[in-house]
């Protein structure tokens, strides 16, 4: 509805370039699906008015967090307020810092709640999947198996035994075995 209203002339977006902050909200907060935040947003960003500072659930946070920590209750219109008084001509500036550090400091919070779990190790996670796969699919992990699943089977168990199924010479290095890989000294040649 918003987008019809814009497209045909309706709501005269450049002509309100030049109405004071106040009645630009106003305007805008009239159209269908603009509220309080997207008004600020683009009184902030289309319109350039560096006083706008829209709220929303991460900037609430943060300033309830960092300026008023003791206080239980603050409704949004205060936070309004507070922002209008504190932050001044620069609010929008200063929005765009507080929601910044409210996405690094949760991101961080999140990072470390994650690294004090314990991980679990990768190999253990493919061999329970290859085990419930073989039992759901009905196969047996033996030599016949192998030859089922074709040329990356061949790959892993040559890595493994330091053996090949390629001729000699061609192209095969000499190695060393370490772990489960094969690491090339010098080439055949």
């Amino acid at each position: 509805m918003t987008a019809r209203l814009v497209s045909s002339g309706k709501a005269g977006l450049e002509a309100w370039s030049t109405l004071p902050d106040a009645d630009l909200r106003e305007k805008l907060c009239a159209l269908p699906g603009v509220g309080m935040k997207v008004a600020n947003c683009v009184m902030l960003f289309a319109y350039e008015r560096r006083r706008a500072f829209p709220i929303d659930v991460w900037i609430e946070r943060v300033l309830k967090r960092q300026y008023f920590p003791r206080k239980k209750k603050v409704t949004t219109l205060e936070l309004c307020e507070f922002s209008q008084i504190y932050f001044g001509e620069y609010g929008g500036y200063a929005q765009q810092y507080l929601f910044h550090h409210a996405r690094i400091a949760s991101r961080r919070s999140r990072m470390a709640r994650d690294s004090s779990t314990p991980l679990r190790f990768v190999r253990n996670d493919k061999k329970e999947c290859a085990r419930l796969t073989s039992r759901t699919v009905g196969l047996r992990r033996d030599s016949s198996t192998s030859k089922a699943f074709g040329a990356r089977n061949d790959k892993e168990r040559s890595a493994r035994t330091g053996k090949s199924k390629r001729r000699a010479g061609a192209g095969v290095g000499l190695g060393k075995r370490t772990g489960r890989s094969v690491k090339l000294s010098a080439p055949l040649g």
